[in-house]
Formats: C-alpha cells, sequence, structure tokens
C-alpha cells in the first residue's frame, strides 16, 4: 500500500463517520429551532432612504444533548419567481444546557420580495428541522452607510527574515499574520503586501492575497518574499474586507536582504540502521544510508569502531557507499558501535552516531529522513524498531535541534501497513539529534545526526474554490428516462503552482433529507489554466434527490461546496456508489457473545458475515466496523479489514472486539468495493459488555481505551486592573487531574458568552501537560472588552481530542477593562523565558550550574528551573534539582543550583526553565560529561614521638595521625642508620653512639606527610 493510498484512507475513514447512513446515525440527538424562529427577523433602512435594503434573521437552535452538538444552519434565497438567489451558511455550536442565539444577515443586489427558507443541520448531514420567512420586500442599499457591519483587523503579524540558500545572509522576509473579524461566520478578506526600496522609494513589488476567515476559527496566514539584488527593503501590509473597505495596516521597515545565490542545500545524510539485510532472521547487519533529499550519494566512507569488554572503542571497519548511497556490514557481533562519515577525507559534521547490536539478535532499530508526507520536502524523521517479525510500538524516540532543544517525543505507535513507525513531521531547516530508546526510560539503541531540508515552500496554505458548476441529466439505459446526473466542475486555487484537492459529492432525499450515496475523485489543478472535470452518480430508485458538491484541499481543509437541489431521476440497473460494474452485499450476517476472561461475565462480541459479489471472480473488499455508546452515541472504537471474495466460493469472515469498560454498545458494518465504492451495511444494536482485560478488535485494541481526564476542582474570582474601583477581570482557576500516573498533553477551551443573548464573545484554547502522579494548577484571566454579564464554558479534551469534562460560571459581571481579551492583566499573557546566559563550575565531586534567565515581559515573572541528572555512562537518571525564582525582563538575574555527587563518576545534566502561570516548558540546555569525584584528604602527623638512648639500648618509637577521609594508613620509618621498620609504633636499638635523624611517612595510597627528629646514641 502507497503512503498516498494510506493518507486516502485516513480521509475516507473520516467522510465514513460523518456520512453513515439513517439507520446507523439518526437518533443519536435531535435538533430544533425553539420558539417561532419565523417571527425573529428584524428589517434595517441602512441608507436612511425610507425602504428597507437589509434582514438580520435570527434564532434559537437547541439539542436534547446536554453537552455541545455542531450544527450548520443554511438559508436559501428565493425571488417572486422561485429562483434561488443567493445561499447563506453557519456552523454553530450549541448547547443543551444553554441559551443559543445566532443571527444571520443579508442584502440584496435587486429590488425585489424575497422568501428565505432556513434548515438546520445536525452534525452527520441529516436535517433537523426548517421554517420559511415569506413575502420580504427589500431594496438595494447604496451610500457609504451601506458598508459591512463587520470589523476585521490584524490579531497579530510579525515578519522573520531566513537564509533559504544557506549562503550566510539572509535572502527571504515572511510576514505571518492572524486576521480577524468581529463576524462568527465566514468573511473574505483581501491583505495586500507593498515592497519599496528604503533607499530610493521606488515601488518594487505589489501582491494581493484572498482568504477566508472566521471570527469563531483560528486563521494564520504567512507570504514570503525575496529581492532580485542586495539592498534594504520597507513592506506595507494593509487589510480589506469584501466590500473594499481598508479595516487595518502594518509595516516592516529596513528590512535587510541578500538576493538569493540560487545554491541549493546539498547537505549530505548519513543514516543508520541495524536490520536482518541478509534474510537469516537475525537483527545483526549494520546499514548505511546516503542522501542529499532522494539523491543517493555515493563514495561516503564510513569507519565504524566497537567497544571493546575494556570500555575502549577500537576500529572495526570501514567502507565506502554504493551507488544507492548503501554500506552494509553484515553479521557483525553483539555490542555497542559508534561511527563517522567522511567524504574526499572531510568530516561530515553532522553525521555520526551511535548503535547497539543486541546480544538476542532480535531487535533492529532504523532511523531515516524522509519525504512521508509525499508533499516534495524531505523533513520528515521516521523511526521504526523491527522486532521478530513485526516491529516495537513502544519504542521511544527524542530528537532535539541545534539549541539542544527537544522538538519532538513519543513512541513508536503510528502504525501504518502493519508495521509501527514514530514520524516526526515537517522539521524545520536544520540539523537535530536523535535517540531511540528500547522503550521510555529503556535502553538506548541508537544515536545520532541528521539535517532537516526544511519545506521547499514558503506558502502552502493556498485557497481554492470552484470557479464555475454545471450540472446535466442523461438516459444511460435507454428506456428514454433520465437515470443519470454528470456534474461539471472547475475548480481553482490562487497558487500558481500544481496543487492536489478531493471533490466529494454527497446524495440526499430532496423530501427527507435522508443522505443516499456518495462518491468522490481526486484531482490536481493549477492557479495558471482551467481545470475542468466531472462526477456522475446513477440513482438506483427512482426519485427527487439534492447533491452536496464539496472541495477539500490536501490537508482535508473544507475550500468550497455547493448545492444542486430538486433533480428528479428514474431508477437504473446501473446502481448507485458512483461507479462499479459488480454488485456486493453481505448475503447473511450473525453475532455471539463470549465471557473471554473468565469471570463469568461476556465482555467480547463476535461478528460474523458472508460478503458476496456477482462477479464470479476475485473482488477486493473493505469492511468497517465502527462502535458506539449506545446511550450518548459517543464513537468508541473502529478498525477496517481486507477480504477477497468470489462469487463462485462461500466466503465467510469473522472479528472480534472486547470491550475497554462496562456499557451497552451498537456496531455497524459497512461493506465498500476495491474502488472504495459504498455496497451494503448491517447494524447490531443494544450489546452489552463487561470490561475485557484487554480491550479492542481482535484483543489487540482498536483505537480506544484512553485514560480519563477530569477538573478535580475549579475555581475562579475577579479582580481590578485598571484601579477603576470596578472588576474588569475574571481570574479561572483548575486543577485537571488523569487516570494515567504519567505526562498526559491535554487542551481546554474557555468559552466566553453574553449572559443576556447568548452570544459568543470571546474564546482561547489552552495546551498544558499534566500527570496523575502530582498536582497540577493552572489559571487563565480574561478582561472584559465591554461592561456586561458573562458566562463562561470551560472544556476539557485528552490530547487525541476526546471530550473530557467542563464547567461553567455564569451571571459574572464585569466593567470594560484596559485591553480586553485573554491574559491581558500585567502582561498575563503567555509571554517567552529563555537562558540569556549559563554555566558551570565543577570542585571535587561538586558542580554549580549558574543561568541568567530572561523573559519577552516588561513585568515579573516566576519560573521554575528543574534539573535532570543522568550518569553519563548508563543513562540512568540519578537525581533532580528544581527552584523558584522571579525575573523581570531581560534584567541579568544570575541563579545557581548545586549538586553533590554520591560516588565518583561522569555525569549530564538536563536544565529546563518552565514559567510557573502557564505551566509550559520554556527552554532548556545540557551540559554533557561533567567529571566529579571527592578530593583525596591527605592524612597529617599530629605527633612524633622518639627517645635518646644508649648504643645497644632498645628504643620506641610512634607517631599520631589522622585522616579525614578515614583512609587506612600505612607508616613508613628510616631510622638514619640505613634500618627501617613499618607501623605506627615501633622499636629499634642503635649498634654506635652518635646522632640520627628519624623520618617517619605517613600514607593513605594517594597521599602522605613526613616528619623527623633527631636522636642521640651515647
Amino acid at each position: 500500500m502507497s503512503r498516498n493510498k494510506l493518507a486516502t484512507w485516513a480521509v475516507l475513514a473520516a467522510f465514513i463517520i460523518s456520512a453513515l447512513p439513517t439507520v446507523w446515525a439518526e437518533g443519536s440527538s435531535d435538533e430544533w429551532f425553539y420558539g417561532t424562529p419565523e417571527d425573529d427577523y428584524e428589517l434595517e433602512d441602512r441608507d436612511n432612504d425610507g425602504y428597507d435594503d437589509h434582514i438580520i434573521i435570527g434564532y434559537d437552535p437547541d439539542t436534547n444533548v446536554s453537552d455541545y452538538v455542531d450544527i450548520t444552519v443554511r438559508i436559501w434565497i428565493y425571488d417572486e419567481e422561485g429562483s434561488q438567489t443567493d445561499f447563506l451558511s453557519e456552523n454553530h455550536t450549541i448547547y443543551g444546557s444553554g441559551y443559543d442565539s445566532f443571527t444571520q444577515s443579508w442584502s440584496p443586489t435587486t429590488n425585489g420580495t424575497y422568501t428565505f427558507e432556513a434548515e438546520l443541520w445536525d452534525d452527520e448531514n441529516f436535517l433537523e428541522d426548517n421554517y420559511t420567512i415569506e413575502d420580504i420586500e427589500l431594496y438595494v442599499c447604496s451610500g457609504s452607510d451601506c458598508d459591512d457591519e463587520y470589523d476585521e483587523w490584524f490579531y497579530s503579524i510579525d515578519n522573520t527574515v531566513s537564509d533559504e540558500d544557506a549562503d550566510g545572509y539572509d535572502d527571504t522576509a515572511t510576514i505571518d499574520y492572524d486576521p480577524d473579524t468581529t463576524c462568527s461566520c465566514d468573511i473574505n478578506i483581501t491583505v495586500e503586501i507593498k515592497v519599496y526600496d528604503n533607499q530610493t522609494g521606488v515601488h518594487l513589488d505589489t501582491n494581493d492575497y484572498e482568504y477566508t476567515i472566521n471570527g469563531g476559527g483560528w486563521d494564520s496566514f504567512s507570504e514570503a518574499w525575496s529581492p532580485d539584488y542586495n539592498g534594504t527593503f520597507d513592506f506595507f501590509v494593509d487589510l480589506y474586507d469584501d466590500m473594499g473597505n481598508h479595516e487595518d495596516e502594518e509595516e516592516f521597515l529596513d528590512v535587510e536582504l541578500h538576493a538569493m545565490s540560487g545554491s541549493a542545500d546539498e547537505t549530505i545524510n548519513v543514516e543508520n540502521a541495524v536490520l536482518n539485510g541478509d534474510d537469516d532472521t537475525l537483527m545483526n547487519d549494520l546499514a548505511f544510508w546516503a542522501h542529499v533529499e532522494d539523491n543517493n550519494e555515493e563514495g561516503i566512507n564510513i569507519t565504524v569502531w566497537k567497544k571493546n569488554v575494556f570500555g575502549q572503542w577500537e576500529f572495526f571497519n570501514n567502507g565506502t557507499t554504493n551507488e544507492d548511497g548503501e554500506l552494509e556490514f553484515k553479521n557483525v557481533t553483539s555490542g555497542e558501535y559508534m561511527w563517522s562519515a567522511s567524504v574526499d577525507g572531510e568530516e561530515l559534521v553532522h553525521e555520526g552516531g551511535y548503535a547497539v547490536v543486541d546480544s538476542t539478535y532480535t531487535t533492529g532499530h532504523i532511523g531515516v529522513l524522509e519525504d512521508w508526507d509525499d508533499a516534495d520536502d524531505w523533513d520528515d524523521f521516521v523511526v521504526q524498531v523491527p522486532e521478530g517479525n513485526s516491529s516495537k510500538d513502544d519504542a521511544y524516540v527524542e530528537i532535539y535541534d541545534e539549541d539542544e532543544t527537544m522538538v519532538d517525543n513519543g513512541t513508536t505507535d503510528d502504525e501504518s501497513w502493519g508495521d509501527y513507525f514514530f514520524i516526526s513531521s515537517d522539521l524545520e531547516k536544520g540539523n537535530y539529534t536523535h535517540y531511540i530508546y528500547e522503550e521510555e526510560d529503556g535502553d538506548l539503541l541508537q544515536n545520532g545526526s541528521f539535517h532537516s531540508y526544511g519545506s521547499t515552500s514558503t506558502n502552502t496554505n493556498y485557497d481554492e474554490w470552484f470557479e464555475d458548476w454545471d450540472y446535466k441529466t442523461e438516459d444511460t439505459n435507454d428506456d428514454n428516462t433520465d437515470d443519470t446526473i454528470e456534474i461539471e466542475y472547475d475548480p481553482d486555487t490562487d497558487c500558481d503552482c500544481e496543487v492536489n484537492i478531493t471533490v466529494y459529492l454527497d446524495v440526499y432525499e430532496n423530501e427527507t433529507g435522508d443522505w443516499v450515496d456518495w462518491t468522490y475523485a481526486y484531482h490536481t489543478i493549477n492557479g495558471t489554466q482551467v481545470d475542468d472535470f466531472a462526477q456522475n452518480w446513477t440513482a438506483e430508485e427512482n426519485g427527487t434527490y439534492d447533491f452536496q458538491v464539496r472541495l477539500y484541499d490536501d490537508d482535508y481543509n473544507l475550500e468550497d461546496e455547493f448545492w444542486i437541489r430538486g433533480v428528479t431521476l428514474n431508477g437504473s440497473s446501473g446502481g448507485g456508489g458512483g461507479g462499479g460494474d459488480e454488485d456486493e452485499w453481505f448475503y447473511s450476517h450473525g453475532h455471539e457473545t463470549e465471557d473471554t476472561n473468565g469471570d463469568g461475565e461476556v465482555d467480547t462480541i463476535e461478528i460474523s458475515y458472508d460478503p458476496d459479489t456477482t462477479c464470479d471472480c476475485d473482488v477486493d473488499i473493505t469492511v468497517y466496523i465502527w462502535v458506539r455508546d449506545n446511550e450518548t452515541g459517543d464513537l468508541i472504537d473502529w478498525d477496517t479489514f481486507e477480504y477477497t471474495i468470489n462469487d463462485g466460493s462461500w466466503d465467510s469472515f469473522s472479528e472480534t472486539w472486547t470491550a475497554y469498560n462496562d456499557g451497552t454498545y451498537d456496531f455497524g458494518v459497512d461493506l465498500y468495493d476495491e474502488e472504495d465504492n459504498y455496497e451494503d451495511n448491517f447494524t447490531i444494536t443494544g450489546i452489552e459488555l463487561s470490561a475485557g482485560d484487554e480491550g479492542g478488535f481482535n484483543q489487540e485494541g482498536g483505537g480506544g481505551g484512553d485514560e480519563d481526564e477530569w477538573f478535580d476542582s475549579w475555581h475562579y474570582e475577579t479582580e481590578d486592573t485598571n484601579e477603576d474601583d470596578e472588576d474588569d477581570t475574571i481570574e479561572i482557576g483548575y486543577e485537571p487531574d488523569t487516570t494515567c500516573d504519567c505526562d498526559v498533553d491535554i487542551k481546554v477551551y474557555i468559552w466566553v458568552y453574553e449572559t443576556e443573548t447568548g452570544d459568543l464573545v470571546d474564546w482561547q484554547t489552552f495546551a498544558y501537560t499534566i500527570n496523575g502522579g502530582k498536582l497540577d494548577s493552572f489559571s487563565e484571566n480574561w478582561t472584559a472588552y465591554d461592561d456586561g454579564t458573562y458566562d463562561f464554558v470551560v472544556d476539557l479534551y485528552d490530547d487525541d481530542d476526546n471530550y473530557e469534562d467542563n464547567f461553567t460560571i455564569t451571571d459574572v459581571e464585569l466593567s470594560a477593562g484596559d485591553e480586553g481579551g485573554f491574559n491581558q492583566e500585567g502582561g498575563g499573557e503567555d509571554d517567552d523565558e529563555w537562558f540569556d546566559e549559563w554555566g558551570y563550575d565543577t570542585e571535587d565531586a561538586t558542580i554549580d550550574i549558574s543561568y541568567d534567565p530572561d523573559t519577552s515581559c516588561d513585568c515579573y515573572i516566576d519560573i521554575e528551573v528543574y534539573v535532570d541528572i543522568f550518569d553519563s555512562e548508563t543513562d540512568d537518571h540519578v537525581a533532580s534539582l528544581d527552584d523558584d525564582h522571579i525575573i523581570y525582563n531581560e534584567e541579568e538575574d544570575w541563579f545557581v543550583q548545586e549538586w553533590t555527587a554520591g560516588y565518583d563518576g561522569s555525569y549530564d545534566f538536563n536544565v529546563y526553565l518552565y514559567d510557573q502561570e502557564y505551566g509550559h516548558e520554556e527552554d532548556n540546555f545540557w551540559i554533557y560529561d561533567v567529571e566529579l569525584a571527592e578530593q583525596n584528604a591527605a592524612p597529617v602527623i599530629d605527633a612524633l614521638y622518639v627517645d635518646d638512648g644508649d648504643e645497644g639500648e632498645e628504643l620506641s618509637f610512634s607517631v599520631s595521625a589522622h585522616d579525614d577521609d578515614d583512609d587506612d594508613l600505612t607508616y613508613a620509618w628510616d631510622f638514619g642508620d640505613g634500618e627501617t621498620d613499618s607501623g605506627e609504633s615501633v622499636t629499634h636499638t642503635y649498634a654506635d653512639n652518635d646522632d640520627y635523624t628519624v623520618t617517619v611517612t605517613v600514607s593513605d595510597g594517594d597521599a602522605e606527610d613526613t616528619d623527623s627528629a633527631t636522636v642521640e646514641i651515647a
């Protein structure tokens, strides 16, 4: 299966969930328009000429779900003749426990009487309710008072420069901006960027970029520009609404840029693997691959060393890569290996690494830079850890940039084609270091460096749309009645390049709104040419149908759509589904439950089916099985299964699913042919299962069973931040918790509504990392834009975007603050913090780590600095330190943390900086291979005891000494007459009378002390 095919299936899975047939999707919730919405509209005379020229249509959608539901409200506008004039559509999120009120407005382009048909569609594309507003007389508005009633502005805008051709000079200016609007609806805007020569004032370039933004979403775009010559340039950026009104502006002056040298990034990557290259079942082949993007590099010299039994590195082997860029040393023995790469005698400074061949030869490891997403930009690092005949899904990977900041980490749990991978996608251009471990906190398998070539495109966020479309019906079975619709369309893009898109066609019954069928097609379009395509659909049954046609870009963003309504077709034997000469269906199906863990309660369902086909040939099919909670309708799990069937044989299959938790479940089973056309389905409902030992499909897990997260507690308080004696800001505090005794990434959404109207005023997303083994407390504040009473809804989602918990705060009175929005008080927004400088000193077994942290906030910021300490030889975690500090802007604030080693050795130190308000990691650095050892204390002689005497007399000698290390001491005596002895107390007899010098030396094996005295012998 190709990578493109895999991506296609991912898109299909997401689409199928939203397009399930009625018997499966209907009934999970009910939605309706509350009250009498046909009376809830206002007419305006905006140009004050005595004639209404604008209608504001209000509605309050409601739901029987206590949580929230995503809906779409579409309004069709017809003139007096019944012809469709225009179409409005807005997406909303509504709450069964809240008051949700929204508006859509419209002005005509010709005078006339209009009818408005409003439809409420749920998130499964089912029509839930509708109403009509009839005979509204409206006139064309004229004059300046007809300007768009919404405001647009740059929520943020910035300019960065970069050296794209790697010649040491910045050559590209990239302007990033997030335009926003007061309308919680789709608004078309234009951003105009003008470029001038800063020295001469000559106008050099103007580009207009069109986007669609929504006040309820985050819209971020970027455009890049490079000059033809070296110079200093000015950039003027203007924002216009869809009526040409100037809304906002920004300028960037004195931007120094150089012309591109034209040189490409020719950095050579050399990557390493341990694998079973010779198919002998042993993971003992040491392999290398040298390349520049997808070009293999021949003649790269690889030198390999192996660690011997004494812990020393000794030369193992070397060689050069072949024409495929490959070099392999087969059947190496187990142990630790180190390697480096060079070309023409010059070392490749960012290439080299470490690899382990395990003693059982059962575990391999591969780390390689790829164009994994087929985006023609080699910036995806992919890791696989083969084990036996499969691959590990729990190997652990860390990736660091040149500043030693971790940019990505995780496990090899991304499944593709039956194997497991870790994929770090879209890494910025630059050099990186990676570590591959057998598991988190496990043994290191591989360490090395690689170079990401970055994205080859400076802006991939293009707009796509349907420039034109049409349709016709035809008779394909010669029965004199039309049975097929052919829909033609010309998609376009603002990119003067090739762009991949997908166009989906959904079919609905006109009278009931029930979903009938769907098909899709992939296309490649170019903004410089006309691209005409067509899709057709043949009805199986007589009826009148509506067709929704949607355009998605290659990132699966919805770009445009149109509807065709009221098309009558007579059924044909050709069948629906957009194609396929043969029919497939479930001939029979069944199910049974069983107790797999022996606890006396059934925990597993076995679903069996016999798919059939009209073709007396081999046909490949795919069966999707969806698992939903019977009470809530929530999707719990899903998986796909591929089979080959034949009409000439009996094909029976079965799959099992084990419950993660006690509950009642529904199962939807869909059959698709080899062209991904929908063919048949069946459902199984109301199955009670208890939790099994291991949940998921076939006891291998199917994507569910995640940990639980919740708000353990929450609180709020209001405060006066602008000192006008009226509270203007709310601080919302909460303590999220998890059942996992591990780090879990979560998102918290905070929604702000006007209490009286229910209108959405503001919202923001906050990301945190929590751990069930410790207390995690966070707070966010919001300042009111205007005086009013507000409600706050706080939602918690896990790292798979599953909804987990929420709480609501109502009726909070706030006055307008100086600057409205989230985290506006006192610089409380999430500013940047970093280590401006750092260093360390050692003395004996003690290290002092010093650092100067700074912040971008012109205010006092509370930070916390953690230090993790590792044994350099074993990579074992040894100890941790932490300390709290208060810093101000970029003032010089030096702090020190001290640590004394418990044993002599070499240590690595990883130092992290966290801001305390948000709990975000802001910066870190590593200190490697620091030797720490206790300084030996030398022994000290306290007293030397000697006596005078006569020749032939036995004399006694002794010494008193101490050692601060309590080392064992030795004592060496020299009596001055050529005789010696050892011991703390000794005796000696002199043969002749004379004066002798007695010397004693006290030693602890590393250091010594000496003392002498004169002895008179008569």
